[in-house]
């Protein structure tokens, strides 16, 4: 449901990236000895797994700068590490998943693909893959992946979506009124329409996607569709997963929005992610939250890196540390007026 958006800084430093690989030639190797003759290390493949243990090395560095939140040098590690080892599954794997969680979640599928075919094993590729074509409706890549990557309802659901369009409709800005400014765990709450009922969703920086009540996996409804029903015995409700085909949101109306199902309390309740809205350009102060749907704007105030991973939830780079959006982040944004711009993957918070 995420709108296309133009390309980031991000993104155009990964491209540079890509290019730069494809300039590689691959070595050839030498003729193959008898069978029954020993193989013996050459030189050049000592020299090969030496650099393959420096590159493992250089990951492993800038995910602990990653962690300690010094984003900008974990970037530049691994980008330092993808382009020595153009070839290398690991460094490659690290980078998309790096970008992907920055915004710039095309450039990170191509990357992880790109590991996957240089021998990146496919169910970790496959598993790292799944939510990100999730997010942005590559639904008959997601259908393709391995069944140790993908569950069987999502499966059923990525197959379903494969030959349907997924938009969203609307002016260009919409202001919707937030119901509540934030309660514990939550940046604020909007209401979501479909099928003429209506649920309050709260902003949740720790989810993925949309996420309704469990209590919606049965019963019908012309707008909510289940993967597989529910009805079936011994199914694990944790594996429904279903499509929401027209779904409301101020102005803005979206086409066939993947939702999965928790336990929140009650049906009227729901929680949308931060994944969800960041391609909108969203931006909060007081009790309204601006959406655009060109995924363009233009704020002023402090900028701190953003990093939606999924499962891992949204994490800020500042004061030297990654931060969640725990309890005293959130008191502080609810003080501020605050804006995620896509583009630039960060946060920008303008305080009073």
């Amino acid at each position: 449901m995420s709108p296309t958006l133009p390309p980031t800084r991000i993104a155009r430093r990964a491209r540079r990236a890509i290019a730069g690989a494809a300039l590689v030639v691959a070595a050839v190797p030498a003729p193959g000895r008898a069978q029954s003759e020993p193989a013996r290390p050459t030189m050049a493949s000592v020299y090969d797994d030496q650099a393959r243990l420096r590159a493992l090395r250089t990951v492993a560095r800038a995910d602990t700068l990653l962690r300690a939140g010094r984003v900008a040098a974990a970037e530049a590690l691994y980008y330092d590490a993808a382009r020595r080892r153009p070839r290398d599954p690991a460094p490659r794997l690290a980078l998309g998943r790096y970008l992907a969680s920055r915004g710039a979640t095309r450039i990170g599928i191509v990357l992880i693909e790109e590991a996957r075919r240089f021998g990146a094993p496919p169910t970790l590729a496959g598993l790292h893959l799944a939510p990100l074509y999730t997010r942005v409706g590559a639904w008959r890549a997601l259908a393709e992946l391995p069944p140790s990557a993908l569950g069987e309802g999502a499966r059923a659901r990525a197959a379903w979506l494969s030959d349907r369009t997924s938009a969203v409709e609307g002016p260009d800005t919409v202001q919707v009124p937030l119901v509540r400014t934030g309660s514990a765990g939550s940046l604020g709450a909007v209401v979501l329409r479909f099928g003429g009922d209506s649920v309050i969703a709260e902003i949740d920086p720790e989810r993925d996607g949309i996420v309704l009540d469990r209590s919606r996996m049965s019963g019908t409804t012309g707008a909510l569709r289940r993967f597989p029903e529910v009805a079936r015995p011994g199914l694990d409700p944790r594996a429904v997963v279903g499509v929401v085909e027209r779904l409301g949101l101020g102005a803005y109306t979206f086409t066939n929005v993947p939702v999965s199902f928790a336990t929140l309390g009650g049906a009227a309740q729901a929680r949308i992610g931060l994944d969800v809205l960041a391609p909108l350009a969203p931006t909060v102060h007081g009790r309204t939250l601006t959406l655009r749907r060109t995924g363009r704007v233009s704020a002023s105030g402090t900028r701190h890196p953003l990093l939606l991973e999924p499962t891992v939830g949204a994490r800020v780079g500042r004061l030297n540390r990654l931060e969640a959006f725990d309890e005293r982040l959130l008191a502080e944004l609810r003080e501020a007026r605050w804006t995620i711009d896509p583009r630039m993957g960060e946060l920008v918070v303008e305080r009073p």
